[in-house]
């Protein structure tokens, strides 16, 4: 849907999604503006273009090459999303974040005990529908030199996406009034 109505498109989603997005950001290149791009992958139904499968297919430690390949897909999307931003000389004052919803949900083939035995987790146990630090903790990156993050590190402290308008809206310096607290 653009502006409320229908339209077609022949390609693969992501790409898609990620080619709108980007045609958007450089006719708004020049003032302030706001892109918000939620792929749905990697959820099911797991299709991804062939190339993406070949990837992982005859490596045994994998667990769904599909859903490898649309991780794959979403970094390069990304990376080519950061290079145009570099080409067109708004990388440092782009306000640039990258976050998930959850933890793997086909990455990785659980034991009993909810332990990874086969795929990836990041060592953690569980995935997504767990309270597991599998099913819960994602990945939240934030780029923004101009604005103060430059650089790399860690938060140790529970955050949730409800922390994420607020903390958008202190960074730009805009006055907000939240009907409900936060």
């Amino acid at each position: 849907f653009r502006n409320g109505k229908p339209e077609k498109f022949e390609g693969y989603c992501t790409d898609i999604w990620f080619e709108e997005a980007l045609k958007f950001i450089e006719s708004n290149k020049d003032g302030p503006f706001f892109c918000y791009l939620a792929p749905n992958a990697p959820h099911g139904p797991f299709h991804v273009p062939q190339k993406y499968i070949d990837m992982y297919a005859d490596n045994s430690d994998i667990v769904n090459p599909n859903f490898y390949g649309m991780i794959t897909n979403i970094d390069e999307n990304l990376g080519l999303l950061r290079n145009k931003l570099t080409e067109w000389h708004i990388e440092e004052n782009t306000l640039l974040i990258f976050l998930t919803d959850n933890g793997t949900s086909s990455g990785v083939r659980l034991d009993k005990s909810g332990f990874p035995e086969k795929g990836f987790n990041a060592g953690m146990r569980g995935k997504k529908g767990s309270a597991y630090e599998g099913g819960h903790r994602v990945p939240l990156f934030v780029h923004w030199p101009e604005g103060g993050i430059n650089r790399a590190g860690d938060v140790d402290y529970i955050t949730s996406y409800t922390d994420v308008l607020p903390t958008i809206l202190d960074l730009c310096d805009i006055d907000h009034q939240p009907i409900l607290p936060f």
